[in-house]
């Protein structure tokens, strides 16, 4: 991630499930175009948070003024985890190859 922002941005935030709830255990840029990032969300393998236990991802907004928000979420099984990072890397490239 940039640790000197200067637009704002879209990252994919992986957890695993621990007791209590889960724990990050990391980040993934996905695009810096809003419409991009939800389309690539969209395309992931896995059912909504709370269905059924697995690795949890969710789609974070980081604002240009530092704060952060969710916009998706979803479960999916390490299996499915593996398939959602090929799409990932695939549409990055692709958003980031576009701009």
């Amino acid at each position: 991630m940039e640790s000197d922002q200067t637009r704002d941005f879209y990252y994919l935030s992986v957890a695993i499930p621990v007791a209590g709830g889960y724990t990050a255990v990391g980040k993934v840029f996905v695009a810096y175009d809003k419409q991009a990032a939800l389309d690539m969300f969209n395309l992931l393998k896995g059912i909504p948070e709370g269905e059924a236990p697995g690795l949890k991802l969710d789609l974070i907004h980081s604002a240009l003024t530092g704060t952060q928000r969710q916009l998706a979420s979803c479960c999916c099984s390490l299996a499915d985890a593996c398939e959602n990072m090929k799409i990932v890397f695939k549409q990055t490239f692709k958003s980031i190859n576009l701009e």
